[in-house]
């Protein structure tokens, strides 16, 4: 077998893969939770309207912590604390939400509960500040 096609199929983690997916939820997770932070009294009648209390306070650490575990997840920096405040929301988020609507209207929100969960298990990867501040860690 030659070269391209071993490397074409080898199971190899790459660091290419991991910063492009860390890059890609952190942003999903700044740009839906800015949307609560600028519009926090919406997403508090939101919560509200569907029976999540304490509303405001439930709100506010919804938005603020899409934003920042977003940027947090974004930057490779305390990735797995991150990862799992993002997972916790998303879980959230599938059973208050959209848990009713079977798999065609959750399986955004599932995709990104199992990126946050990959994250959570193996780490930022190589190019990450995690790696930079803390050394380069085995999943």
């Amino acid at each position: 077998m030659n070269a391209s096609i071993r490397r074409l199929f080898a199971a190899n983690s790459s660091w290419s893969v991991d910063l492009l997916i860390r890059l890609m939820l952190g942003a999903i997770f700044v740009f839906h939770g800015w949307g609560k932070v600028t519009g926090i009294e919406g997403t508090i009648g939101f919560f509200q309207k569907i029976g999540l209390e304490p509303a405001t306070l439930l709100a506010y650490l919804a938005a603020y912590g899409e934003v920042i575990g977003g940027i947090l997840i974004a930057a490779g920096l305390a990735t797995r604390l991150a990862a799992l405040n993002c997972a916790v929301i998303m879980l959230v988020a599938i059973v208050s939400v959209h848990l009713g609507q079977g798999f065609k209207g959750m399986e955004f929100q599932l995709l990104i509960l199992v990126a946050s969960l990959q994250l959570l298990i193996t780490g930022a990867g190589r190019w990450s500040l995690d790696a930079l501040v803390f050394g380069k860690q085995s999943a």
